[in-house]
């Protein structure tokens, strides 16, 4: 309703980029037929909408219809769309799409017009990217739920297809995948088979299988125990080299992943995922994959547990008491994850040990945390902890054994086993039994061991062995999480340091630059009002010349130390009909008395007949200033500088400041507008300023709806040029 109150007949069109795949969709559309818009299928992306998003500044074309970049100009011509104004919507420098406006009449789209839809644009996209991160704080609690319901299930019963099912119904309801399909491994033939499905077009499926290990794309995943993920299998030639059957380009499927299902680093199956249409899933989306995978893995293992007791009379009462400890086990390890997100990393490791003396039923457990070099003892359970050498201890005998082989240490009794050095420490406490695994970190690393002590001697079994691996490698996440937090905090603080630190270097400059230049003007002002003594007229005009740099100088200061504005890309803009001719003619006066003993001419090139425009007449003289002062920094004595204006076309005039000096290397034009650049070749370097010169005037320029740009071949010279938009 608002925007009807600037322009009349007016539709809107909203792009947006799809998270991923990373390109633009037509997201939704006003005042036009959806379908019609929707509908048409476009060769790229529309050249206008690119345009806003590289130069994240809003872009007007009078008569879309005719323009050269339009990419379907028959859509605009149907809907009688003329004039076009494309507004980027950003949020923290992000571009998240382009918010189109388009009038039916000709229309000349107002600096309060695009000021006002900018503002628009603004809040609209700060709306869009609360939703966004609102949907993907929805589907990670989604996904959480999924976990927990295909845990529960896996959990609460012992039949395979109970949890299969609810694996599917999961996957089906977070990724809408048109075909889900769960294939189990026969260990005994090494085939593949169907367990069940879900089929959106139940009419295209036929039953497949069975697959062999290695053989197909299913065969292959089942070998390696890798995904294998084809984003469009129609236009993917590598699919159908290694597909089989190629059935999921024959039912018309573009979207195509295999996941394998494994369980004790075995592969029990494969997840298959076919979808109509060409999809790229993220790397969150491959991992809550792979979870709902090795939630049916576990399945998969304690179903077979089960069968195998069934089968096992004579073993039936030790099965039980195994399977009730096997869920006492899920719960210890679901209990751990949840503790990982909110417990410290030593009550942690603390409630770990006492898990494991209670489980195993052993008299000491503690986590041995560092590398080869060190180790540090951290979370001991069932003894003094001092008695353990709780500070920093080298890595030796058995500890360094399970270290270099990666693998767990299983000693029965202590006495018994003389080949590997015993430490003085265990010797002591007379220790006998012993088991001890590796923590792994996510890059496989070893970086610390658990370890679980008997007084007596032990036989430690298998499944006691992967408990304590397990357990393991919750403690490994819990440090793996610690040292995360760690290092965010110290990045937190380094930048809170950076940020203090600049703030400080801030105040300073302006203490120590605004200070003295206000003490020179108020003496020049004395001097010009004849406080310490008659002055002529030419003296007087100097003196007001100098006091009127000074002015400047102060302004320049003022824009000069405010980063956060041009960080922003914003400086503020108080616009005024301005006499560009004379605004040149200044500034080459304020310059002449520093160029004239160097014999350097500074002329001016100002065309007759160009158009007066609508600008912020301090900002331009900063601009100019600042061209003018590289000029005359980089020209050499008897060199020549010009600047000049004239009109580019009926919409916009060209300034340009040009010098014959010692030109920029090509090399280093592309970064010369980028902040704290300084050029650094021979001559150049001489002259070090900020290296924020450029970038202000960039940022001005740009705040004006013009652009900056330089030309230079090094030894010639160089000529800097902007544009400005000519106000009809």
């Amino acid at each position: 309703g608002k925007i009807d109150l600037f322009l009349s007949y007016t539709a809107v069109l909203v792009w947006l980029r799809n998270s991923e795949s990373g390109l633009l969709e037509r997201a939704a559309c006003w005042n036009l037929d959806e379908k019609d818009w929707k509908g048409r299928k476009l060769k790229g992306t529309p050249s206008l909408v690119q345009a806003a998003i590289d130069s994240k500044t809003p872009v007007m074309v009078a008569n879309v219809q005719t323009d050269p970049r339009t990419l379907d100009p028959e859509f605009y011509r149907r809907n009688g769309l003329l004039s076009y104004l494309g507004v980027p919507l950003v949020v923290k420098d992000e571009v998240l799409g382009v918010l189109v406006f388009l009038s039916r009449v000709e229309h000349q789209f107002t600096d309060e017009e695009i000021q006002f839809l900018s503002a628009l644009a603004s809040q609209a996209a700060i709306a869009i990217q609360k939703s966004q991160l609102y949907e993907q704080v929805r589907q990670r609690t989604h996904a959480l739920s999924a976990l927990y319901t295909i845990a529960t299930a896996a959990n609460e019963t012992l039949n395979l297809d109970v949890v299969i099912r609810a694996v599917i119904k999961e996957i089906t309801g977070i990724f809408r995948f048109d075909a889900t399909r769960i294939f189990l491994l026969d260990s005994r033939t090494g085939a593949l088979h169907l367990r069940d499905s879900f089929e959106a077009r139940p009419e295209v499926f036929r039953s497949p299988g069975p697959f062999h290990l290695g053989v197909g794309i299913i065969g292959r995943v089942a070998a390696s125990g890798e995904p294998m993920i084809f984003e469009d299998v129609q236009t993917d030639s590598s699919y159908q080299e290694m597909s089989q059957t190629n059935a999921t380009r024959k039912g018309e499927f573009s979207f195509f992943a295999v996941f394998p299902i494994k369980a004790r680093q075995k592969v029990l199956g494969t997840i298959l995922c076919n979808g109509a249409n060409p999809r790229r899933l993220t790397a969150d989306e491959i991992q809550l994959m792979l979870s709902m995978a090795d939630r049916v893995g576990v399945a998969i293992d304690n179903a077979t547990l089960f069968e195998r007791t069934k089968n096992q009379a004579l073993e039936l009462e030790q099965a039980n008491k195994d399977l009730k400890r096997h869920g006492e086990i899920q719960e210890l390890l679901k209990e751990i994850s949840q503790d990982i997100t909110c417990l410290d990393l030593d009550t942690l490791l603390k409630k770990l040990t006492e898990k494991v003396r209670e489980i195993l039923k052993v008299d000491v457990a503690d986590v041995r945390v560092g590398t080869n070099e060190m180790l540090e003892i951290m979370g001991v359970a069932g003894i003094d902890p001092q008695l353990l050498e709780t500070t920093s201890t080298t890595a030796r005998g058995r500890s360094q054994w399970i270290i270099k082989n990666r693998k767990p240490l299983i000693i029965s009794d202590i006495e018994q086993g003389k080949d590997l050095l015993t430490g003085s420490v265990l010797s002591g406490l007379a220790i006998r039994g012993y088991l001890g695994v590796a923590l792994f970190s996510t890059d496989g690393e070893v970086i610390g061991i658990l370890r679980a002590l008997s007084y007596q001697p032990r036989n430690f079994t298998h499944e006691e062995v992967d408990l304590l691996q397990q357990l393991a490698n919750g403690a490994a996440i819990a440090l793996e999480n610690a040292r995360l937090l760690e290092q965010t905090k110290k990045q937190a603080t380094e930048l809170e340091q950076a940020s203090k630190a600049q703030a400080d270097f801030t105040a300073m400059i302006i203490h120590d630059l605004r200070s003295p230049v206000m003490n020179i003007m108020g003496t020049v002002d004395m001097l010009a009002e004849g406080l310490f003594g008659p002055v002529n007229e030419e003296q007087k005009r100097w003196l007001l010349k100098v006091l009127a740099s000074s002015h400047s100088l102060i302004d320049l200061v003022s824009d000069y130390l405010d980063l956060s504005k041009v960080e922003a890309g914003r400086i503020d803009i108080t616009k005024e009909d301005v006499d560009l001719g004379q605004l040149i003619q200044n500034s080459i006066e304020n310059y002449l008395p520093l160029v004239r003993d160097r014999k350097t001419s500074i002329t001016s090139a100002v065309h007759p007949g160009f158009s007066r425009i609508k600008a912020d007449p301090r900002r331009l003289n900063q601009v100019l200033g600042n061209l003018l002062s590289n000029a005359v920094k980089f020209t050499g004595d008897s060199g020549q500088i010009e600047l000049g204006v004239d009109q580019t076309n009926e919409t916009q005039i060209t300034v340009w400041v040009k010098d014959n000096g010692v030109g920029i290397p090509s090399e280093e034009i592309g970064g010369l507008f980028e902040k704290y650049r300084q050029l650094t070749g021979g001559k150049i370097s001489e002259h070090k300023g900020t290296g924020l010169g450029l970038v202000i005037c960039k940022t001005i320029v740009e705040a004006h709806g013009g652009r900056i740009w330089v030309e230079s071949e090094e030894g010639k010279g160089a000529t800097f040029f902007f544009t400005l938009p000519v106000n009809t």
